[in-house]
């Protein structure tokens, strides 16, 4: 069998993908060489899907390691210019919450068969596409960690601190961190907010919603509590830094957090890098933050969601209460979990490679789905809006998915 792993580098804008996109291929590769399969790299950024017709003819299983319009317009050339109907194993990554509808908009909403298999990382990529498809086949495989060499980084540090890593997004909740650190404050005045990231002006593009000085309303947030002594920005740092702190910060004077109620949030890369070094987390109980909570249970502490406004979002007397909670009682028991090795991973791609399927029926879209996209065909006026907000009752439905467990 000649597996084809159809990839890009056009998604590493996105910094986590720097890291998974390369550990999907490397997985891919492994468990199909080991079964005696051919596998054939094919990055969508080094020519047209015409000049790739001799691989794409003789391809028996297409891995779609990501989505771009490249990626789109070589699976339409595959099935609809070639008539090549192999199954393809479709990684979501943040697609499923927004009902596909990039997938489809690019030609491939009649492209998808019965024996195409969604790959996400949590539940609620599953309970999603039960809101998309009738019927549809789906495998949860997380993703694993290539290892790092650190890189020496000096920051000052308090008693206690709190570390936030990723990007300053609303998306994220720092407003609802930095009211809780607040708060923890009264009580551990000797304490640090360290927040490593730079601002990504992306609002919620899928709501239609622009923020363009969301870092500035954190500082006056931080100013309005005047805690500005205590809350560090760091700006960016590169992997091999934070590796550093990960692997020399004493976890009873340490703690990692991140509050996302973000849409996108289906697995959170910078909590698996510190739960897997060995550092406890604070996070909240929302998408593929719940994998964690249920397979690192010494070393996560969870904060539940709420709604405000309509939107998931965490309660600041929460964020509070956990972190003197953690600090008062740290734990210092670390989880092993088997279910993130990459020989696990191996297994359960070995697994989908044994079962493989022929089919030639399509899979159907629901009506709801078929109504928001007619939806959308007719807004041109913000590319990545799909909703009109947390209160559409259609993205209720998708981000209900990313609250159950």
């Amino acid at each position: 069998m000649q597996v084809v792993i159809l990839t890009t580098r056009q998604n590493f804008a996105w910094t986590s993908m720097q890291e998974i996109l390369p550990a999907i291929e490397a997985l891919w590769y492994e468990a199909s060489s080991n079964m005696g399969h051919e596998v054939i790299y094919l990055d969508v950024d080094q020519g047209s899907p015409k000049e790739n017709t001799r691989l794409l003819l003789k391809a028996d299983l297409v891995v779609v390691t990501a989505f771009n319009v490249d990626i789109a317009n070589t699976l339409l050339f595959l099935r609809k210019g070639i008539g090549n109907i192999c199954p393809w194993y479709f990684y979501l990554h943040g697609l499923a919450t927004i009902s596909l509808w990039p997938a489809f908009l690019f030609g491939l909403k009649e492209q998808f068969y019965k024996h195409d298999y969604f790959i996400g990382t949590c539940e609620g990529d599953r309970l999603c596409l039960m809101e998309i498809f009738e019927e549809f086949s789906f495998s949860k495989i997380p993703f694993y960690l290539i290892p790092y060499t650190e890189q020496k980084i000096e920051i000052s540090l308090a008693d206690i601190n709190i570390h936030y890593v990723g990007r300053l997004s609303s998306q994220k909740n720092i407003e609802k961190l930095i009211e809780g650190f607040s708060l923890f404050l009264k009580e551990n005045p000797n304490s640090r907010l360290h927040l490593y990231g730079s601002e990504d002006h992306l609002g919620h593009p899928n709501m239609g919603i622009i923020s363009n000085d969301y870092k500035e309303k954190l500082e006056q947030q931080i100013l309005e509590h005047n805690i500005g002594q205590h809350i560090i920005f760091h700006g960016h740092k590169n992997r091999e830094e934070i590796q550093y702190l990960l692997n020399h910060l004493e976890t009873s004077k340490n703690v990692f957090v991140s509050a996302s109620t973000h849409s996108d949030e289906n697995f959170g890369m910078a909590i698996f890098r510190a739960l897997a070094s060995g550092q406890n987390c604070l996070i909240s109980d929302w998408g593929g933050h719940k994998n964690f909570k249920k397979y690192y249970p010494h070393q996560c502490s969870v904060i539940s969601c709420t709604i405000e406004n309509d939107r998931p979002s965490i309660d600041s007397k929460e964020i509070a209460l956990a972190l003197i909670d953690y600090f008062k009682h740290p734990n210092q028991k670390r989880d092993n979990p088997a279910y993130f090795t990459d020989q696990n991973c191996y297994s359960l791609v070995e697994n989908l490679l044994k079962n493989t399927r022929e089919s030639n029926e399509r899979l159907h879209v629901k009506s709801d789905v078929e109504n928001l996209l007619a939806r959308k065909k007719n807004e041109s006026d913000q590319p990545q809006k799909i909703f009109e907000g947390y209160h559409d009752p259609f993205a209720k439905k998708f981000l209900d998915a990313y609250r159950k467990d």
